[in-house]
């Protein structure tokens, strides 16, 4: 597969991820769009300012009104807003609030970004999303994964094992209920932590690459993780 492609996933920003988000939103002149789920007609707004108490609460003006909404009257609807920043798209659910004379949005539900394959990477909760890593008939706990790698976790007895630079060639990545079987991976970081397994020993985080996916395998992966990161946002609400 072309590792060049368009192709994108929505990925959850962590906290330090939307204080960054808000803060360049302060001072772009942006447009918001905004519409309601079950609606194809979208508005476009811009940021008149921010709350000076609370951080996720913005003031806007409207610039373009396509939806049959009636602006004479307060009214408060749940919505969908996207917007762009630095060529990323932004996405988020919340409510639009008209007070009759203010319109007022709070960005305080799960935020996402549009992001190229490559850079996503889901992290197991080992509820809805199980990754493990079996290598010569030892399985290790994965802790996240991407089209490009996987990392997992290996007790400190066995942390040896696990080089920074060191080839692995032929082991298996369960991901939820599929089997991949990769050929060939380099592992990219062996760092302590202060993670436990089922059993209380500490554990290192060790980071791989895969080298040379076989196509058919890179588009299965590409096409779970893909999946797996519409749950997750449909879990978030959006």
């Amino acid at each position: 597969m072309d590792k060049n492609n368009t192709k994108y996933y929505l990925k959850n920003l962590d906290p330090d991820e939307v204080t960054s988000f808000l803060a360049k939103l302060k001072q772009a002149q942006v447009d918001i769009y905004i519409w309601e789920k079950e609606s194809s007609l979208v508005d476009t707004y811009q940021v008149e300012q921010f709350d000076k108490n609370i951080k996720d609460k913005i003031f806007l003006t409207p610039t373009k009104i396509n939806s049959q909404a009636t602006f004479e009257h307060a009214f408060t609807k749940d919505v969908l807003i996207k917007t762009q920043l630095d060529k990323t798209q932004y996405f988020s659910n919340t409510t639009l609030h008209f007070t009759g004379i203010d319109y007022i949005i709070r960005l305080n539900n799960p935020i996402f970004k549009g992001v190229q394959r490559a850079n996503c990477r889901l992290s197991a909760d080992n509820k809805f999303l199980k990754v493990s890593v079996e290598i010569e008939k030892s399985k290790f706990l994965g802790n996240d994964i991407s089209a490009g790698g996987v990392s997992f976790w290996v007790p400190e007895n066995e942390v040896n094992n696990f080089n920074a630079g060191q080839l692995l060639h032929n082991f298996t990545v369960q991901f939820n209920n599929a089997n991949y079987q990769i050929i060939l991976a380099k592992i990219v970081c062996n760092n302590k932590s202060d993670f436990k397994d089922e059993s209380g020993k500490l554990c290192n985080k060790v980071a791989v690459e895969f080298i040379d996916l076989p196509p058919h395998i890179d588009e299965q992966l590409y096409r779970q993780i893909n999946s797996e990161m519409r749950s997750l946002a449909i879990r978030n609400g959006f």
